[in-house]
């Protein structure tokens, strides 16, 4: 712009030496602290001079607007609706695990928030951590509704993939070779024992390589163990098929409930544990919810994530 001006001859006094290294000093100061460049970005569009990076690395500027980054990573408008819907179902997890706590006569903060790896004892603040409206739970333990939503997920994939697969194959048959396959008895036993190892194989394989199945992913929860490490493929495949045992007997799922840990039956065989994690973002609470819990002097341990 000062180059416009300049070409058109109207001559414009240059800045104090003083306040161009504020300014220089400034910009400088900002890029430091914000590596992935939103001081840059936000330098586009206003003086370098006009910006001030407060303690809290959040940027403002002299007329108090406050601008609160995403953890420093974009993630688009998907990503957000995707986030609105975990953080509704892990509102009503901690309603429901609060109200079980109390049922119970449970101190609220007897037992730990998630696994030592994930969420130490020493980490704790008092409601809303500086500057965040909404209480990160990222690593704290799973629960229920967000779990069996997950779980629908999963079984609705693994039908439809598996329907898909096996009618595709049968109609290769049929058009390829002419055949006319019949379902009988025979074909029915070999059709269970076919599903029941793709059904093991779809779980187990997305626990076994990155803890979590596409439900889970979606949802935004990890299969850890009791540490808060990574499972291995021994631990998945003990879970997966302890898996069926839980629903058949119902009680199996009773701990996702009522543990202080949210285990099933299938967890506490396996020694796992299923935990927040939303990827490159921290697992939030809703706004509303961190607010009502504030209000009502209930003190929420806090994991802050790494900008």
């Amino acid at each position: 712009m000062r180059a416009l001006w300049k070409y058109i001859g109207v001559k414009i006094p240059r800045r104090p030496a003083a306040t161009r290294l504020w300014a220089a000093t400034l910009r400088a100061s900002a890029i430091a602290n914000d590596p992935l460049g939103t001081a840059r970005r936000v330098s586009r569009t206003r003086s370098a001079a006009d910006v001030i990076l407060r303690p809290n690395g959040v940027l403002g500027s002299p007329l108090n607007v406050r601008v609160r980054p995403s953890s420093g990573r974009y993630h688009g408008v998907a990503g957000s609706a995707l986030d609105v819907f975990r953080r509704q179902a892990v509102g009503l997890d901690t309603l429901i695990i609060r109200f079980v706590d109390r049922l119970l006569g449970r101190d609220l903060d007897a037992h730990p928030k998630g696994p030592p790896g994930l969420v130490p004892e020493s980490t704790e603040a008092n409601g809303t951590s500086a500057g965040l409206d909404r209480a990160v739970i990222s690593g704290f333990y799973a629960g229920p509704v967000s779990r069996v939503l997950a779980h629908v997920i999963d079984v609705s994939v693994a039908f439809t993939g598996f329907g898909l697969i096996a009618g595709g194959i049968v109609g290769a048959i049929n058009a390829v070779f002419g055949a006319n396959l019949e379902w009988d008895w025979r074909a029915g036993v070999l059709g269970l024992a076919v599903f029941s190892l793709w059904l093991f194989l779809y779980f187990w394989a997305g626990l076994a390589i990155a803890g979590r199945t596409l439900g889970m992913s979606i949802v935004g929860v990890k299969v850890v163990t009791d540490a808060g490490r990574p499972i291995g493929p021994a631990r998945a495949a003990i879970r997966v098929m302890l898996l069926p045992v839980s629903f058949v007997t119902v009680v199996g799922l009773f701990g996702i409930v009522f543990d202080p840990r949210q285990r099933a039956l299938h967890d506490g065989v396996a020694k796992t544990t299923v935990v927040y994690d939303w990827g490159d973002r921290p697992a939030e609470l809703p706004a509303p919810l961190t607010k009502w819990l504030s209000d009502h002097g209930v003190e929420e341990r806090l994991a802050v994530p790494d900008d």
